[in-house]
């Protein structure tokens, strides 16, 4: 399986991928130079090649890190499969974080920071990073980067040179994201005077989640599960993010609410509770079964109809 450790797919290149459609929803995977997985993602366009950037390799994360380490052209870029939306390209991307395991779970080699349960709000969970951070940069600290940010409007690599926080975890602190309680007491209070409004600077608010009652999320949740609506309308009803949402329904999170959206649907990789008759689904597509009939008969995921589709297609371009 394209899973494992060590396996290098077939036609998988290092160096720069250019993806077959570039304006569809796609999942990828970085490997080091002996084919482990590092990083899995989504995007479209040009999104596989982007963490290779400088630009994206300044912030120091464990992932800049692993990309450094290999050598940006050591390392193997592979898209594992296409969808015509971000919700189904989200969904494989979720499964995929949560069968391989992240490093900071300390359960796979994964660089990936939001695991499944807690993407992609930094609101909910006080994740590891957030941890060390504490440590390395003590109240104090932060209070001074407050002072230069806001107050003196000192750009941040001078920020960076005097007081060694990464360009990255500066714009972290600086939308709030991080420390919030230190930032509302003295950047939202006006206690630290905010001289940066030149740059449109807009904070973020944290609370967003925690005004969504549970009433409505629940009449919301009734509504999917009976085919009225899809996640992408609930979560625009609810306004809230798509995986925020979606980790509500499958009962990741606000768990006192017992609910378990399609928990049971899994795709067929290695280690999953669950698994097809992968020779019966590729009968079904070779002969013509819509996505819909096929869901049914299979009972499955829109993605696992994609993963084999897209099988088939890789087998007839060879």
């Amino acid at each position: 399986m394209r899973m494992l450790r060590d396996f290098i797919p077939e036609g998988v290149r290092k160096g720069s991928c250019i993806p077959d459609d570039r304006d569809r929803h796609y999942v990828y995977i970085l490997r080091s130079p002996y084919g482990t997985p590092f990083y899995i993602g989504k995007g479209v366009r040009s999104r596989v090649n982007d963490h290779f950037s400088p630009h994206s390799l300044k912030p120091d994360t464990l992932k800049n890190r692993a990309i450094k380490k290999f050598g940006i052209s050591e390392c193997y870029r592979e898209i594992v499969a296409y969808f015509d939306t971000e919700e189904e390209a989200f969904e494989l991307e979720d499964f995929l974080i949560e069968e391989i395991g992240c490093i900071l779970d300390r359960k796979g080699p994964l660089t990936n920071i939001h695991r499944p349960g807690q993407y992609p709000s930094v609101y909910d969970v006080k994740t590891e990073t957030e941890k060390q951070k504490s440590v390395k940069y003590p109240d104090e600290l932060v209070l001074k980067f407050y002072k230069l940010e806001f107050d003196l409007a000192m750009p941040r690599a001078l920020i960076e040179e005097e007081l060694g926080i990464g360009a990255g975890y500066q714009l972290v602190l600086a939308r709030g994201e991080s420390r919030r309680k230190l930032f509302k007491e003295y950047v939202l209070s006006g206690k630290i005077p905010n001289n940066r409004k030149d740059l449109d600077y807009t904070p973020r608010s944290p609370s967003k989640l925690k005004e969504v009652p549970d009433e409505a999320v629940l009449a919301e949740y009734e509504e999917v599960i009976n085919g009225r609506k899809t996640i992408k309308e609930a979560s625009e009803n609810l306004e809230l993010s798509y995986g925020t949402v979606w980790h509500i329904f499958r009962g990741d999170t606000r768990k006192h609410l017992g609910l378990n959206y399609r928990r049971d649907l899994r795709f067929p990789l290695k280690g999953s509770t669950r698994r097809y008759d992968r020779e019966k689904a590729i009968s079904l597509i070779r002969s013509g079964v819509p996505s819909g009939e096929f869901i049914q008969i299979m009972n499955c995921s829109y993605g696992y109809y994609s993963y084999i589709k897209g099988l088939l297609e890789d087998w007839s371009n060879k």
